[in-house]
């Protein structure tokens, strides 16, 4: 009895509100915005330069954001701060539409934070209502949700062609998002126990574990913020079409979405420093690979199993954040998120410029460099660890 007192009590219209909210949003804000609109740039003639910049501002307001969704979250509540983040998303792409790129780099800035102020307002709100006994499962479905974006955004540039499409479906989809929004019930404040929490969290010293998943944080943001805003460059350069170049990305897009569960599981059964070092040496040996003259079925291949090892860098600092190894210190997880989107401002105008001096296989060297300079870094809390146990 007393368990289908505590089942009827989980507010599922809510969870189902909140889910759809993110699935919907995810497709405009991140899919068509951070995915698509780089493409978009390469086809009205703009130079690696061009690119890389709009990609940092793209994380730039991200980071800010994030930021200070915490915030606003504590004053006017999260309803009201994901509705802002949609809004804010749908009026940087108008902007752009009607103005030009004379405002583009302003429109990043504005939609990043969109996007910052939506993720960081809803998913607390999510995690605190889920039904303890179901977290995981719900963490896990939310997460697939969020990963259908990247395989969304780039098959309607396939089919449709990327000429405005971006920027009409980014509106339309960022738009459509508040309307599950107005089924989320109100939540009952848990403030008090979470401010406790963390309280007593920040007392506690952060180990190797957490330092692992920061420094992942960090590069993994650079690596993946720089490949998804210059790959359309690169590849351009070899000589593909925009629409190959939206099947590669929808494929990408796939390996993330498929395979970050195996990657949580294999995290389980053989540890997370060998893991990390996995999927760096994967990112950095397939990356090489794409400077090879590939045929059709190998090149995407490639796409599909750098899409799950570049995504998993955000997967496995999440496990390093919330391991119950060292702790799940509360507000770890915003650190990585910080760390994750710090990376991503930084990535794509450091390998813009390297790529207008260097040509455009600069950006398998950075992603190669970073990718072995944290495999390297994940053998030292590796060993240290051993040594403990």
């Amino acid at each position: 009895m007393r368990t289908q007192t505590v089942s009827s009590a989980v507010d599922w219209r809510t969870i189902a509100a909140l889910n759809a909210v993110s699935a919907i949003a995810q497709v405009g804000q991140y899919g068509m915005v951070f995915v698509m609109l780089p493409l978009w740039l390469v086809e009205q003639h703009g130079n690696s330069v061009q690119v890389g910049m709009f990609g940092a501002a793209l994380w730039l307001g991200l980071l800010g954001g994030v930021a200070i969704a915490p915030r606003l979250n504590r004053s006017c509540g999260e309803r009201p701060v994901v509705l802002t983040g949609l809004l804010t998303t749908v009026g940087a792409l108008l902007m752009l539409w009607h103005l030009g790129s004379s405002v583009l780099y302003p429109v990043g800035l504005l939609s990043g934070a969109g996007l910052g102020l939506r993720w960081i307002g809803l998913e607390p709100w999510l995690y605190r209502i889920a039904p303890a006994q179901a977290h995981g499962r719900l963490v896990g479905f939310h997460e697939m949700l969020v990963g259908l974006a990247p395989v969304v955004a780039p098959l309607t540039g396939t089919v449709a062609g990327v000429t405005d499409v971006p920027l009409r479906l980014g509106i339309l989809f960022s738009a459509a998002a508040s309307v599950p929004l107005l089924l989320a019930r109100r939540e009952r404040s848990a403030r008090g126990s979470m401010a406790s929490r963390s309280r007593v969290a920040t007392e506690r010293s952060i180990d190797s574990h957490y330092a692992l998943g920061r420094a992942i944080a960090l590069a993994g943001g650079a690596i993946d913020a720089a490949f998804a805003s210059l790959f359309p460059l690169f590849a351009h350069a070899r000589g593909l079409d925009t629409r190959w170049i939206a099947v590669l990305l929808s494929v990408f897009g796939l390996g993330g979405l498929f395979c970050q569960y195996v990657l949580g599981w294999l995290a389980d059964r053989y540890g997370l420093e060998r893991v990390t070092v996995s999927c760096a040496g994967v990112t950095a040996l397939l990356t090489l690979l794409l400077t090879l003259p590939l045929d059709s079925i190998p090149i995407n291949l490639t796409m599909f199993v750098l899409g799950g090892s570049i995504t998993g860098f955000l997967t496995l600092a999440t496990i390093a954040a919330t391991s119950p190894r060292a702790g799940a210190r509360d507000g770890e997880l915003g650190a990585v998120a910080m760390l994750f989107t710090i990376g991503g401002v930084v990535g794509p105008p450091v390998a813009g410029e390297m790529m207008e001096l260097f040509g455009n296989p600069a950006l398998v060297w950075q992603t190669v460099g970073l990718a072995a300079g944290l495999c390297a870094y994940a053998l030292v809390p590796r060993s240290r660890s051993q040594r403990t146990h």
